[in-house]
């Protein structure tokens, strides 16, 4: 004959009642489930049948009745409850299932059958200790004696340590408490022991097989005087990942707390949510009256342009929109000790929705006081007005003495022919480059904050037309579209080309008339300046022609009877434009991706004799030549342009031995 397994199912779902009698059907064909969704309807049931199981979700006082007038039948619990209370698995519960886990309709279903197979296994009634605890919990339960001995420990204790569970029975359980917890953890078990009616929760680590330490929490009951369990009973779940969260969110608190920016969030309504410590000394008010406040109304009190307040709020807006991932605003405070400068800077705080999926909460805002580096940058733009203010009339005044000097040299020329007015000459004209020189340094150490494209080929071929080259060639490759300040660059480019041409071979000194390219009355004033030469041991050492006699009197190597010798002026000399191997993977690609980010580099050398590496820093220091008539400044101006576009430039050999200057860290732009 064949005995059906009786099972009764309380719950308030149809559709989960049915699910549960189909997947029983199909686990055991021998079941008769008797579906309810009335508490009162499925004790009744139980009382005049006789039922093998009972399946029912969390509901305390069904189960309470089931434990005190039905103990003899088990309960399968089936419920989504992440803790389920002690005095839940000291009554007749013998299995939890969670509805939460994968496919739980036949988990519960084939638990269920399993359970009744146990209990009729049993016919002699023992249920003991065993059969009172053991649920099917991802859990560990355990129960320990009066000396804090495992007497009994779940098979769940495998999975969350790796423990076998008989290998426990007999162990100390605080041997497997962390030694930073284990005093408190033998405090806490010791008042459970003393209290029959005391209960307990603690958080606390456990060592795991491995000698990791997990996080658990424990919540603990006193049933020693429970003849089935006589001990007392501790249900242990895993909190390791949270506790490691709240871990890290207290690690960023701290950071927050003690940063030394302003710090606050705001909701999707813009209402203040939190603010560092920071805020609050800055603006010289409570928490309170802060937190809960909307930022619009804050704003409006504290900034000092009203228009300050809209452009916030638009900010925080599109921010905690998603329309961008983050804003930067500096605004006009005003505060009981003044009026400060702060760099805002807004990014979205970010959580997620009950789907699990992203979604916007707010916004975070750090706030930076900026008030001294404005001060210093205005200081700064004062200075260098009045630097150029200065230049200026210096210039404006000295160009004046030196036009009537140097038109009266030339009629002295044309009536007298006398070797010390080349002399004459020539110090006009360096006292002309002194002049455009000057201007020169004030201009180029402001920082280019505006850049555009350039194509940097183009600029450098406008360049070489504008220095006087001789029988110099030049060869320009380099691909690149950089962001810089086109005149600027030209500067660059023509201040180079210049120091090739005048150093790239012996015998191209001008000696005659003024210095080369621009320095000399009547030449090109805006171009920048000649070059001039590291000074180098005598006989060692000789670029621009120049030599060192036994006096120490320094003259131009070609200067003999004071000839023009412009016509040696670069002679053979080849100038070469190219991208630096280093940067040409980035450099070739940028224009494609538009990347305004990416960097690059150029060099300019040439095939003359080089420049030695112990006087490489050097060449670019003011007052730095080897010339006699040079100024000094030339490659000092190369270098304050090349640091206000943010490069780097340093000299080295070239390919062929001749000098070569490279550009590194330059911002590439697309055509």
């Amino acid at each position: 004959m064949i005995i059906p397994l009786r099972v009764v199912h309380l719950g308030e779902d149809e559709d989960a009642l049915d699910r549960v009698a189909a997947s029983l059907a199909a686990v055991d064909d021998r079941v008769d489930v008797y579906s309810t969704s009335d508490a009162d309807d499925a004790l009744d049931r139980i009382a005049t049948a006789s039922v093998d199981c009972v399946v029912t979700g969390f509901e305390p006082s069904f189960l309470r009745t089931l434990a005190t007038d039905h103990a003899a039948v088990p309960c399968v619990l089936f419920s989504s409850v992440e803790t389920v209370p002690v005095e839940v698995l000291t009554a007749n519960v013998a299995a939890v299932v969670r509805t939460d886990e994968p496919d739980p309709f036949t988990r519960v279903a084939e638990r269920v059958v399993d359970v009744i197979r146990e209990r009729r296994a049993a016919a002699d009634g023992d249920r003991g200790l065993f059969a009172t605890l053991l649920a099917a919990s991802t859990d560990v339960v355990a129960v320990v004696d009066t000396d804090g001995r495992f007497g009994y420990v779940s098979p769940a204790v495998e999975r969350l340590l790796g423990y076998d569970p008989d290998d426990l029975v007999g162990e100390d359980s605080l041997a497997y408490v962390h030694p930073d917890d284990r005093d408190r953890a033998s405090e806490r078990l010791k008042g459970l022991i003393d209290d029959p009616d005391g209960e307990l929760t603690d958080e606390l680590r456990l060592r795991h097989a491995d000698g990791s330490w997990v996080w658990v929490e424990n919540r603990g009951r006193n049933l020693l005087d429970d003849p089935d369990v006589g001990g007392i009973v501790i249900y242990s779940r895993d909190v390791t990942a949270r506790r490691r969260r709240e871990e890290r969110l207290r690690r960023y608190e701290a950071i927050v707390e003690n940063m030394q920016d302003v710090a606050y969030t705001v909701d999707e309504s813009l209402t203040v949510t939190s603010v560092n410590d920071r805020v609050l000394a800055y603006a010289e008010r409570p928490r309170e009256s802060i937190v809960g406040e909307s930022i619009e109304t804050l704003a409006a009190e504290m900034l000092v342009d009203p228009e300050n307040v809209e452009r916030l709020c638009d900010a925080l807006e599109s921010v905690v929109a998603g329309e961008t991932d983050g804003e930067r605003l500096e605004l006009g405070i005003d505060l009981p000790r003044g009026t400060v400068f702060a760099e805002l800077q807004v990014t979205p705080l970010r959580g997620t929705d009950a789907t699990g999926g992203e979604a916007p909460q707010g916004a975070v805002v750090i706030s930076r006081d900026v008030t001294e580096r404005r001060g210093d940058e205005r200081e700064l733009e004062r200075q260098n007005e009045r630097l150029e203010a200065f230049t200026s009339v210096v210039s404006h005044d000295l160009r004046g003495p030196l036009a009537v000097a140097s038109g009266n040299l030339e009629l002295a020329r044309s009536e007298v022919e006398h070797e010390r007015l080349d002399t004459v000459a020539r110090a006009h004209g360096r006292m002309s480059d002194l002049i455009d020189d000057l201007l020169n340094v004030a201009r180029q150490g402001t920082p280019v904050d505006d850049p555009d494209p350039v194509d940097l080929d183009a600029v450098a071929e406008a360049s070489w037309t504008l220095v006087e080259t001789g029988d110099a060639t030049v060869e320009i490759d380099t691909g690149l579209v950089v962001r810089a300040e086109e005149q600027r660059l030209r500067q660059f480019f023509e201040n180079l080309f210049r120091n090739s041409v005048e150093h790239g071979s012996t015998g191209s000194e001008k000696t005659s008339g003024g210095s080369v390219g621009h320095g000399a009355p009547g030449s090109h004033p805006a171009a920048g300046d000649p070059i001039d030469e590291p000074a180098t041991p005598a006989g060692d050492f000789v670029r621009g022609g120049s030599t060192t006699d036994d006096e120490g009197e320094t003259t131009p190597a070609d200067a003999g009877d004071g000839d023009d010798t412009s016509d040696a002026e670069g002679a053979g000399v080849t100038v070469r434009v190219g991208r630096l191997d280093d940067g040409s993977a980035e450099a070739a690609d940028a224009n494609e991706r538009r990347d305004v980010d990416a960097r690059g580099g150029f060099y300019v050398e040439d095939d003359g004799p080089g420049i030695p590496p112990d006087v490489r820093d050097a060449v670019f220091e003011a007052g730095y030549s080897a010339k006699p008539d040079g100024t000094g400044l030339g490659l000092m101006i190369v270098r304050e342009i090349a640091d206000a576009h943010g490069w780097d430039v340093t000299v080295t050999d070239g390919s062929t031995g001749g000098a070569r200057f490279e550009v590194r860290n330059v911002a590439l732009a697309s055509a």
